[in-house]
């Protein structure tokens, strides 16, 4: 009994020699995460995009076919040099796949792409970001974008029609916002295409869309300092009415005089109002000078026809007459052209 006693007293102490570390050395680490919490998970940012260089009818982005726009994505600074993928749509089609990384701009990440609205529709963008060790899985949607073909004529309808009369109507063409294309919308395309020297018809073309939608095109006043006044000039055949600061009011087609009976030119006031229409056909007459007046008349050519009379379209004759005063000042000239000296005055002069 006591020899086998000793034997295990023996085998006790050979164990715990074994397992204790040699003097001076140090103690074996403890193992990871001994003692705490389990690994913290990757870091959380955030991304936004954004559409930049489209317009805006209304509270509604819009953009026009062929148009380059720019997508700009933000990120937390947690993203900076972190690769995105960003796709863009027009409706359900996809128009690009690109990858981009996120550089550090003012203490966060942006990245950009530009592209081609290459057809009609909504256009919309996303960007995602795959998780990794120090950032975890993001997505970001843009704003959505309307992209309109930018061309109309006669009859046509819905969203390029208003972007049309909305720029239109903001450079004082006669025309309101209504979303079809119809006679008061082709006079004011009309008269847009006088003042800006282009092709003489109705219709809106890629040109003129373009010219509106960066707001270019704007009837540019003779006489600026003449106060309330209407300008008719006699080069671009148009006429304009002119609030009294200087600003343009309304700009309408006109018709003047033709080779053999031309319109005289200078400065003069209204003197005399026939509203109605009278004998020849002419509606809501405003005489200025003998026997020429602003008028409404069934026929207004895109060049001058007249008898000496200024014509505008009989739509446009009512508020022209409403907004005409006896001794408004009435402004009659071709742009960069001396007024001659002596000029011959037709006391006939009618439509």
């Amino acid at each position: 009994m006591r020899r086998r006693l000793s034997r295990s007293l023996s085998f006790a102490v050979a164990l715990a020699a074994f397992a204790a570390p040699p003097a001076g050395a140090a103690a074996p680490s403890p193992p990871p995460n001994a003692g705490s919490s389990p690994t913290s998970p990757p870091v959380a940012a955030g991304m936004s995009l954004a559409f930049e260089r489209q317009f805006h009818l209304g509270a509604q982005n819009v953009a026009m076919q062929g148009q380059t726009l720019r997508l700009r994505g933000t990120t937390a600074g947690e993203l900076v040099g972190q690769v995105v993928t960003v796709r863009v749509n027009v409706g359900p089609r996809r128009i690009v796949l690109v990858r981009r990384t996120a550089t550090r701009t003012a203490g966060h990440g942006e990245f950009t792409v530009d592209f081609r609205v290459a057809r009609a529709g909504v256009v919309h963008a996303s960007a995602l970001h795959d998780a990794n060790a120090t950032v975890g899985r993001l997505a970001a949607e843009s704003p959505l974008v309307s992209a309109f073909i930018p061309v109309a004529g006669a009859g046509a309808r819905g969203l390029r029609v208003r972007f049309l009369q909305q720029r239109l109507a903001r450079l004082h063409y006669g025309v309101a916002v209504t979303g079809y294309y119809n006679g008061e919308t082709a006079r004011a395309v009309l008269a847009y295409r006088k003042v800006n020297v282009m092709a003489r018809v109705s219709s809106a073309s890629r040109a003129v869309f373009g010219r509106l939608a960066v707001m270019r095109g704007g009837f540019p006043l003779y006489y600026p300092t003449h106060g309330r006044h209407v300008e008719a000039d006699l080069g671009r055949q148009v006429l304009a009415l002119v609030n009294p600061g200087g600003s343009v009011y309304r700009v309408y087609p006109m018709s003047s005089g033709k080779p053999s009976t031309p319109t005289v030119r200078g400065g003069f006031h209204v003197y005399s109002k026939t509203p109605g229409t009278n004998g020849l056909g002419m509606v809501d007459s405003n005489y200025f000078i003998g026997g020429y007046a602003i008028h409404g008349y069934h026929s207004v050519p895109t060049y001058a026809a007249s008898h000496g009379c200024l014509r505008i379209p009989i739509p446009a004759a009512g508020f022209v007459n409403r907004w005409l005063r006896i001794g408004t000042r009435v402004d009659v000239f071709y742009r960069n052209r001396r007024v001659p000296t002596h000029q011959r005055i037709n006391p006939h002069a009618g439509p």
